[in-house]
């Protein structure tokens, strides 16, 4: 079997290192972030919280059915559909703060 050559243009060595050096840029802003974060009084186990909202599917249904060979199936699943919901949690290192469920109507 035989390959073909592949060569690799200078666009795409050049798109290649121009990543590397967004990577290594991005890598000392977030050392330095670090660095200013450790000179502060801040303390991820004494005073933060943390806060996620996330939204999830509360119309899940089942629409599988398995028949046995050569049989058609046929199943009727329910079409209702209600509203977005998004949980919303508060946590720190000590445990829970809160959740709470939040029922969003509209678009």
């Amino acid at each position: 079997m035989k390959f073909r050559q592949r060569e690799i243009s200078f666009q795409t060595k050049h798109s290649s290192n121009l990543w590397e050096k967004i990577a290594k840029k991005k890598n000392q802003q977030r050392y330095n972030s670090a660095q200013k974060w450790e000179q502060t009084d801040l303390d991820f186990t004494t005073n933060c919280v943390f806060l996620n909202e996330s939204a999830f599917p509360i119309n899940l249904k089942r629409d599988i059915a398995r028949s046995k060979k050569d049989n058609p199936t046929i199943i009727t699943v329910p079409t209702a559909k209600a509203n977005k919901t998004s949980k919303l949690g508060a946590i720190s290192a000590t445990g829970l703060i809160n959740v709470s469920l939040r029922e969003n109507s509209g678009v």
